[in-house]
């Protein structure tokens, strides 16, 4: 609609009760029409509610809060739908009106849903990951650090335990990840539980390798036998590989099997 098309049909509602169902927000010619203290814009009050930010209240109030502004929100729309249903402007307002509204309704869905017991889930998860993934660690990585520990591992004892201590931690930050991820509904989908474990599994082992000090930079350049990869930092990677295994794959079955029997609730 050009400027003076929608001009003329501004000033065509002057006079008329149709001119508090306008919708265009910010313009010179709106605030022309719905200037009259006796004719009040409806959906002047739905977009500008004088009322206290969602932050700013508890659970309560903001529950009851929604269910005002909803109220209010939805008898306007209700007597413009009735009147002026064809008008082009009131249908965009419908329109922004409705998408306004379902913007509370989300959060407040969103917020629910990390309530109390969600939370104490979330501690449970985090200790069965913490106990499983520890045991699990422990052989492989007393292996690596003790038995081979390469070039690398000045002092495999200690590393051994420290890789212990912050392999554990690693499983619990994993099982909370991990029931986010793998939630109710979506545990039949082979590939989701498998692509947690090999997504923390590649980290957690590309970081752990650490590169020869006689290799070229820029490009990197170590020798044999990949170049990129010396045998030093093959060795590494594979047993920091199949320590990450054993840690998150571990970790994953004791989740699925508290869950089999109830100590532990999926993520909804």
């Amino acid at each position: 609609m050009s400027k003076k098309s929608e001009r003329e049909y501004l000033n065509s509602l002057q006079g008329s009760s149709s001119k508090t169902f306008v919708l265009k927000k910010g313009s010179n010619e709106l605030k022309e029409v719905i200037s009259p203290k006796k004719s009040p814009n409806p959906l002047d009050a739905l977009f500008n509610r004088n009322t206290k930010p969602i932050g700013t209240v508890n659970t309560m109030e903001r529950k009851i809060l929604e269910d005002k502004m909803k109220q209010k929100s939805f008898a306007f729309l209700t007597d413009i739908m009735a009147d002026s249903a064809d008008e082009p402007l009131v249908a965009e307002a419908i329109a922004a009106a409705l998408q306004a509204e379902a913007k509370p309704d989300s959060l407040a869905d969103a917020t629910e849903k990390f309530t109390f017991d969600q939370k104490l889930e979330s501690i449970k998860t985090g200790i069965v990951g913490l106990l499983s993934g520890g045991v699990a660690v422990t052989p492989v990585a007393f292996l690596h650090d003790y038995c081979f520990p390469g070039t690398t591992i000045p002092n495999g004892l200690a590393q051994w335990e420290f890789d212990t201590d912050t392999g554990s931690l690693a499983a619990a930050l994993f099982a909370i990840v991990y029931r986010y991820s793998v939630r109710d509904g979506e545990e039949k989908n082979e590939m989701l539980p498998l692509g947690v474990i090999g997504a923390f599994a590649i980290v957690r082992t590309l970081s752990r390798v650490r590169v020869s000090y006689y290799c070229d930079a820029i490009p990197l350049d170590c020798g044999a036998p990949f170049g990129y990869f010396d045998w030093s930092m093959t060795q590494q990677a594979a047993f920091s590989g199949l320590e990450s295994i054993f840690l998150f794959g571990a970790t994953a079955v004791a989740m699925e099997y508290c869950y089999k029997k109830e100590y532990i609730s999926r993520f909804k």
